[in-house]
């Protein structure tokens, strides 16, 4: 018997039409295999794999993918991305700063990958599995005003006072590094530029495109006060601040995405002058009022003071059980707030911020309060067995200055 061969070629996809076919989402993990992993030791979810030759990446936060989750922005903006099953959402940041959403996807729409910052990455995700398909594009112009994310930031503890702990984390904006920002604060260290300093940053308008942001100011070592809260779609300029301070844009719990546009900086305020002896105006020093009395427990207080030569001004409040107080500045240092009878007609005028004037009998659980604001005088009054007073921030951390008239300190016992 003859057997007879017959050969049927049938010919393959040609490469265009094999780029054109769905392709399935991928179940992800993201293993924790570093630091700060903030989701736990794993997690899990249906994610876009996209092809190595756009260069993607399998690291953030510490977690390591199981696969190609983030595209650089470089290599994908332009792309056309079709959900032909399913829903998925496309995300973009950097690796370890927060992820902005950037558009959901339905079934049977496309979407276009913007501009995005050249060290952003998209990710294409979704809870359940979808499918989809990506169509090279013309890239876009880069936009210079392109939002930025906020970055998942940690603050660990490399040399002292360290007063939140070994370690602390939150979402901050990462300054440029052009603006000269830094990384340190209290003792600890920074994983992103979270501090930016006045002299470069001054005028600088902030809009927060997604979230909610809060600017604070202070020196490196110094508290630091709240200057405003940005919420989605608003603006905010930065002020002129001391030539010696910073400002951050932070929130705790939340990501948040902003973009800085450059402004004409207002005249710096010059750095802090403290000593009442010499400075006109004074500025006031951050304090913490401490019961370090044996057995108490009682929480500090945390204002701000002007305060005087300890020859002539007390450290404590004379105060009884969890009431007594000592005042230190924030390194450490002892302050000398409490004047003696000497404060009796000391003429305050209030340059900056607002002041609260205690009148007052030492000792006592008493006293009188006077609230003074930008340009207003109070001079101070002492009455019947008054015999001390107080210049301090009126129950916040707000800092103040002040012009004094008439204030001679003299000894205790005079």
């Amino acid at each position: 018997m003859t057997w007879l061969f017959v050969a049927v070629i049938v010919p393959m996809p040609s490469a265009d039409a094999a780029q054109a076919a769905p392709s399935s989402s991928a179940y992800t993990t993201w293993d924790c295999t570093s630091s700060p992993c903030p989701w736990g030791a794993q997690t899990t979810g249906h994610a876009a794999n996209w092809p190595a030759d756009l260069n993607p990446i399998r690291n953030r936060h510490g977690y390591t993918t199981s696969t190609n989750v983030y595209a650089p922005g470089t290599t994908t903006s332009g792309y056309q991305i079709t959900v032909t099953a399913g829903t998925a959402t496309v995300y973009a940041g950097t690796p370890n700063g927060s992820h902005r959403q950037i558009t959901t996807i339905t079934t049977g729409n496309t979407a276009t990958l913007p501009a995005i910052g050249t060290d952003e990455h998209f990710s294409l995700q979704a809870d359940s599995s979808f499918s989809y398909t990506l169509t090279p594009g013309t890239p876009p112009a880069p936009d210079p005003n392109a939002p930025s994310s906020s970055a998942y930031t940690t603050w660990d503890c490399t040399s002292s006072p360290c007063p939140w702990g070994a370690q602390t984390t939150g979402h901050a904006a990462n300054w440029p590094a052009d603006l000269n920002p830094i990384r340190n604060r209290h003792g600890y260290t920074t994983s992103t530029n979270v501090y930016a300093p006045g002299t470069t940053t001054s005028g600088y308008q902030i809009t927060v495109t997604a979230g909610t942001a809060t600017v604070y100011a202070g020196t490196p070592n110094g508290s630091h006060r709240q200057i405003t809260t940005i919420t989605t779609g608003n603006t905010a300029t930065l002020p002129a601040i001391a030539t010696d301070e910073h400002f951050s844009l932070q929130n705790d719990n939340n990501p948040f995405s902003y973009t800085l546009t450059p402004g004409d900086p207002p005249p710096p305020i010059p750095p802090t002058c403290q000593d009442p002896m010499t400075c006109d105006p004074v500025s006031w020093t951050p304090a913490l009022w401490i019961c370090n009395l044996p057995g108490c427990t009682d929480g500090d207080w945390v204002g701000g003071v002007i305060g005087w030569p300890s020859w002539s001004a007390y450290a404590t409040n004379g105060r009884s059980g969890g009431n007594s107080r000592t005042v230190y500045a924030e390194d450490g240092t002892k302050l000398h707030p409490y004047m003696g009878a000497w404060a009796d007609g000391c003429e305050v005028t209030v340059v900056t911020g607002e002041i609260l004037v205690i009148e007052w009998q030492r000792g006592e659980d008493v006293w009188r309060e006077t609230v003074v604001g930008p340009g207003e005088t109070h001079t101070i009054d002492l009455v019947g067995p008054e015999n001390g007073a107080m210049l301090e921030t009126p129950n916040n951390s707000e800092p103040f200055t002040a012009s004094l008239a008439n204030c001679t300190p003299a000894p205790l016992d005079q």
